[in-house]
């Protein structure tokens, strides 16, 4: 699923671009954000289970972040998508690239919402189940 959205942003790019190290780049930034959606989603449905069946509540009582929890926010997200950039290394990339090279029109409307859904599909239903949980914690 992760390496269909690392092919589909690294060809975009690299049409663009030209540049395999930014393609390499900007596809492992797709990925991780699409990772942060499940985990949202994950987090949505934890809190969703925790609040109304436990009546344990597990989200802070402010709502504005200080600056060292966006310090640590963001070095969370920039080491996960260094740990992604690794992991999507040029061996694999070359294999990715062989598993979608036969397919000529790749960007058909079924792939585009394919790649929609897979990343803003769990956004969405974690953000339906953080609202279910508000009213209750």
């Amino acid at each position: 699923m992760y390496n269909f959205v690392f092919y589909f942003i690294y060809r975009y790019t690299l049409k663009i671009d030209r540049s395999e190290k930014s393609a390499r780049y900007t596809s492992s930034m797709v990925v991780g954000i699409a990772l942060f959606m499940v985990f949202a989603l994950l987090y949505g449905i934890a809190r969703f289970i925790l609040c109304n069946y436990y009546d344990i509540s597990i989200a802070g009582k402010t709502v504005h972040l200080t600056l060292r929890a966006k310090i640590i926010l963001i070095s969370s997200f920039a080491i996960a998508v260094f740990f992604i950039w690794l992991y999507f290394n040029p061996r694999r990339i070359s294999a990715i690239v062989e598993k979608y090279t036969g397919h000529e029109n790749f960007y058909t409307a079924i792939n585009i919402i394919k790649f929609l859904a897979i990343i803003f599909l769990p956004l969405l239903v974690g953000i339906y189940f953080e609202n279910k949980s508000v009213g209750h914690c």
